[in-house]
């Protein structure tokens, strides 16, 4: 459960932080 939620908040993330890379 909890992985796909991580997953979910790192492509926001991502999206948010362009520059951060986010594994």
């Amino acid at each position: 459960m909890n992985g796909s939620q991580h997953k979910a908040i790192t492509l926001v993330a991502n999206t948010h932080k362009p520059h951060e890379e986010v594994d």
